[in-house]
């Protein structure tokens, strides 16, 4: 299972070669429906093997195609950990594979690049942000949007205190309480469990956490709140070098409290930054309306972010607009509905074109863009 990221979104667009399969299906975490996963992969296997069929693939190429997918229809192991969605993309015999940390639209493309677009609020400025749960047992950090959370695979970061310090320092620990030692730095207790420490340990514990944070979230936009007694709040703060570490935290040991309070009381510390940067966006959009800046034509906002001209794109994640497009000549074919091969989502290239080059993408309801229009974007120039 890939990490996504922007090189990996990147790559996606860049490196496949047609005819490229893409299937995006709603899935389930736990229950008796979760036996509805592999069920929904193969009916989209099916549908995109007729597909193939029809745009003249010859059935042995169509089998390798998809040969990746279907193997993955026996794993009992793969199918016990789901997310809320599940997003395969196959080329050449290859396949990447996301769990999608919130619900997707079931959609299944054959096209001459793999549709990326439902992975973008992932992505871009409108909703993903990360927590960091820590106490000195139990260190966590999860990836949520305003609807779900999971927590990550965290292999770069230390589960404990007592992974970064070790044995030695708990046994010297325990002789200082004890009295036995001296000239040592002062002791602080702990409120989440009676664990003692010292400061240059704590230092140690923390910084070695930060580094692995950065590690994991290298090549993310996204905001971290941490959660933890106000203590440890503050001192990561001085420790860390994460670039986008708010300034509120959660206060308390998260040690005491469910994943769905430390959702709740996180997006409450970054609702108002998620809403104001959009918000903001959108103002702007209105302020410029007049000019020559903004556009809410779909021929006029591809060719501009092809040519990296786009500042801020809002593209509809709940609407489509298939066509194809030529870069360089500009040459733009609109289709009045999906066919089932041969086509692109031509908002999906307005995103992707535009995070490529730097701008900023918002994919959202279509009811929440400037003009109520598929697509609307800010030009640099």
């Amino acid at each position: 299972m890939s990490l996504l990221d922007h090189s990996e979104l990147k790559r996606l667009f860049v490196q496949a070669v047609p005819p490229c399969v893409s299937i995006y299906v709603p899935t389930h975490r736990a229950g008796i429906d979760t036996f509805q996963n592999p069920i929904q992969v193969k009916t989209a296997l099916a549908e995109a093997e007729k597909d193939l069929e029809e745009a003249g693939h010859k059935k042995t190429e169509t089998d390798r195609l998809l040969a990746p997918a279907r193997r993955l229809l026996d794993d009992g192991r793969f199918w016990r950990y789901q997310s809320e969605g599940l997003a395969l993309f196959m080329s050449g015999g290859d396949m990447s594979m996301y769990r999608v940390p919130m619900e997707v639209e079931r959609l299944v493309t054959v096209a001459a690049r793999y549709h990326l677009k439902p992975l973008l609020p992932l992505l871009t400025g409108d909703g993903r942000f990360h927590i960091l749960a820590l106490s000195q047992k139990n260190v966590r950090l999860f990836e949520a949007s305003r609807e779900n959370i999971r927590e990550l695979d965290q292999h770069a970061i230390p589960r404990s205190l007592n992974d970064v310090v070790g044995y030695d320092f708990e046994q010297n620990t325990l002789q200082f309480h004890s009295g036995s030692g001296g000239g040592r730095s002062p002791i602080y207790h702990g409120s989440g469990g009676g664990v003692v420490t010292d400061d240059r340990e704590v230092a140690r514990f923390l910084t070695v956490v930060d580094s692995g944070v950065r590690k994991l979230l290298v090549h993310q936009r996204t905001p971290l709140v941490v959660a933890a007694v106000e203590k440890y709040i503050g001192l990561y703060r001085s420790f860390s070098k994460y670039r986008d570490l708010m300034e509120a935290g959660i206060e308390g040991s998260p040690d005491n409290m469910t994943v769905a309070e430390l959702h709740q009381k996180a997006w409450q510390i970054v609702e108002p930054r998620f809403l104001g940067e959009r918000d903001r966006a959108i103002t702007r959009f209105w302020d410029m309306s007049d000019t020559d800046q903004t556009s809410a034509s779909l021929r006029t906002v591809i060719q501009a972010a092809d040519r990296g001209r786009v500042d801020v794109a809002f593209v509809a994640l709940d609407d489509h607009a298939w066509g194809t497009f030529e870069p360089g000549s500009g040459r733009i074919e609109i289709y009045d509905e999906k066919p089932r091969t041969d086509a692109e989502d031509l908002l999906d290239t307005v995103a992707l074109q535009t995070l490529f080059h730097g701008g900023t993408v918002y994919a959202i309801d279509r009811k929440r863009i400037p003009n109520g229009a598929k697509v609307s974007a800010i030009f640099r120039y």
